[in-house]
């Protein structure tokens, strides 16, 4: 609920800011709104969750969170005031990306280290647990994506190979 103020209330510092610019002032007031209403709606649904009692108020929370992402999507497609274009969005969902990824390799990493220290631990499973990673990660949306974009095979041929 106070992300949600202070967002209404960045929104409309920015509304005051640009406020002789017509083609701005309703989206922006949209925005305020949009997150005033979401506000007072999670404030409501905190006062119905109940210690030790099973509660449906969980699915209203979803609703206005979801329904609050598809608004703010819609308004931002609609009005270029609020549109994602040009934002640095795309380059830090990119590097979201490198992150995961980056984990997900330190992962592998440590757990072949692991194998190979200990030379007990080497059995038909671990064996083939590095080629098995390599195809998860691999077969990982986010590599799809890449691949076919850039047209890279990468791993592909592993597939055959499990």
């Amino acid at each position: 609920m106070v992300s949600r103020i202070t967002l209404a209330v960045e929104y409309a510092s920015i509304s005051w800011h640009v406020r002789k610019y017509r083609s701005t002032r309703l989206p922006i007031a949209l925005m305020v709104i949009l997150n005033v209403v979401a506000a007072f709606i999670y404030l409501g649904i905190t006062f119905r969750f109940r210690d030790g009692r099973d509660s449906h108020v969980i699915y209203a929370w979803y609703i206005t969170s979801v329904g609050e992402a598809v608004i703010t999507i819609g308004l931002s497609w609609r009005w270029t005031a609020l549109s994602f274009t040009g934002t640095h969005l795309i380059r830090r969902m990119s590097l979201l990306t490198l992150i995961v990824l980056g984990e997900g390799i330190v992962v592998i990493g440590s757990q072949v280290t692991t194998i190979v220290k200990n030379p007990e631990s080497w059995s038909e499973l671990t064996g083939s647990f590095p080629p098995r990673a390599l195809a998860d990660l691999e077969r990982s949306p986010v590599h799809h994506r890449r691949r076919h974009l850039r047209g890279s095979h990468g791993l592909l041929r592993l597939h055959g190979l499990l």
